[in-house]
């Protein structure tokens, strides 16, 4: 089992964003979690050859967790700042 931090927001807490998670390749589900700061916001679960949509605000950081094996997949993110 891994986990990995995919995304890491620097620069404000008042971001919303949106985008995919693609999950091509593996044997066993991934989880997704969003974080502000220690805090969990939001987590989803993607099955093997499945993409989840995303919409989130205020978030400082998304992690995946993975089981054993080889995963691969896609990430795609738009953030926007407040002004």
């Amino acid at each position: 089992m891994g986990i990995q931090t995919i995304y890491t927001n620097n620069l404000l807490n008042h971001i919303s964003s949106t985008g995919y998670i693609k999950y091509e390749t593996g044997v066993q589900e991934i989880g997704v979690t969003f974080f502000q700061d220690t805090n969990v916001l939001n987590s989803i679960i993607i099955q093997p050859g499945s993409t989840s949509n995303f919409t989130i605000k205020n978030f400082t950081s998304i992690q995946i967790t993975t089981g054993s094996g080889l995963h691969q997949g896609e990430f795609c993110i738009t953030v926007s700042y407040q002004l």
